[in-house]
C-alpha cells in the first residue's frame, strides 16, 4: 500500500528531522546515568529503612512493649507478602497511581482538618457534637 504517509521519501525526511543531538561523549553520559541510578537506589534504600524502623518503634510504643526487636522479622514478612499481594505487577501499579492521585489531595485535606478539629475542640467535645448529646456541666 502506497500513499502520502507510507512513501519512502517521506520516511527519509521524517527520520532526518528527528535526529538526536549528541551531548558530550557517550562514555560520560553512560557514567552519569549509572551514578544517578546508584544514588537513587541508595536513597530509596535508606528511606525505606528509616520508615520501617519508625513504624516498628511506633507499633512497640502503641502496644507498650519494652523491646521492639522481636517485631522486626514478623513485620518484615508481613510487609513483603502485603507488597506482593497489593502490587502484583508494574502495570497494576501504574493503574493504581492514576486512581490514587485523584483521591490523595481530598484525603490529605480531610485528614488535616479532622486533626485540627480534634486539637481545637478536644476529643470529648467532638464526641458530644457527633452524638448530639447535651454538654456536661
Amino acid at each position: 500500500m502506497h500513499g502520502p504517509l507510507t512513501d519512502p521519501d517521506v520516511r527519509v525526511i521524517a527520520s532526518g528531522s528527528s535526529k538526536i543531538i549528541p551531548f558530550g561523549d557517550e562514555v560520560h553520559c553512560t557514567w552519569i546515568e549509572v551514578l544517578v541510578a546508584t544514588i537513587w537506589f541508595i536513597s530509596i534504600y535508606y528511606r525505606v529503612t528509616v520508615f520501617y524502623y519508625i513504624s516498628i518503634i511506633g507499633i512497640a510504643q502503641v502496644l507498650e512493649l519494652k523491646d521492639y526487636r522481636f517485631l522486626t522479622l514478623p513485620l518484615g514478612a508481613i510487609l513483603v507478602v502485603f507488597a506482593l499481594v497489593t502490587r502484583p505487577n508494574v502495570a497494576y501499579s501504574f493503574e493504581f497511581l492514576q486512581a490514587y492521585t485523584a483521591f490523595a489531595p481530598i484525603i490529605g485535606i480531610f485528614f488535616r482538618y479532622y486533626c485540627l478539629l480534634l486539637q481545637l475542640y478536644g476529643k470529648n467535645e467532638i464526641i458530644n457534637l457527633l452524638t448530639l448529646s447535651p454538654k456536661s456541666a
